[in-house]
């Protein structure tokens, strides 16, 4: 994860519009105001959603996120290739936009296992055989990945380098800000072909 952005949400513990804190919060009131006018203004004509909120909770894509698990497995909705990163929910309450989707478990070695599956060149290569566009959305739910097993050691393999690769891409990209997803990419291309020879024996036995 190279950045997290702050948002402005009046939302209350259950991930639903807090109108009670708007209320005592006159600011905040102004300013969700101010939100939902420019949204009421530039809206397309033909959508029926008539409201900011509302907009942000379509198919209670923020209201499901309160019932999130530890951790969360999130990916790229798009892209040529798949990319994914491992977050822990609890030490801060994470929001996911609709430009990723994402696994939620309380499981950290299920989520690196996973994590190091949708990481592995291989996948990505075999996704892009069952699809036309940059649109990647659930296609990798769509291959045969086992659910993690700890009493398998190519599982408990998976997530133990995943973890440890996790930790060296953070490392690296604290102390290079700037570096682009490619130069990523590169400096960890032999990690990435250990997770390609684990990938293949437990999703594609190969």
């Amino acid at each position: 994860i190279k950045q997290f952005k702050d948002v402005f949400l009046p939302i209350n513990q259950d991930f639903e519009l807090d109108k009670k804190y708007l209320r005592e919060n006159r600011r905040a009131l102004e300013f969700y105001n101010k939100l939902n006018l420019f949204y009421k203004e530039n809206k397309k004509e033909s959508s029926a959603i008539n409201n900011l909120f509302l907009n942000l909770n379509y198919w209670n894509k923020l209201t499901k996120q309160v019932k999130n698990k530890q951790y969360i497995v999130v990916y790229n909705a798009s892209g040529s290739r798949l990319k994914s990163a491992v977050i822990d929910n609890e030490e801060k309450a994470i929001i996911i936009c609709s430009e990723n989707y994402y696994y939620s478990t309380d499981s950290q070695n299920e989520a690196y296992y996973l994590s190091a599956i949708f990481n592995s060149p291989i996948l990505s290569k075999n996704i892009k055989l069952i699809k036309s566009s940059r649109h990647i959305h659930k296609r990798p739910f769509s291959f045969p990945i086992p659910m993690y097993d700890h009493e398998n050691e190519l599982h408990r393999k998976l997530a133990k380098k995943s973890q440890k690769y996790h930790s060296v891409v953070q490392d690296l990209v604290n102390n290079n800000p700037k570096i682009s997803s490619e130069k990523v990419r590169t400096f960890i291309t032999q990690k990435l072909i250990k997770l390609d020879n684990l990938t293949k024996k437990v999703v594609f036995k190969v």
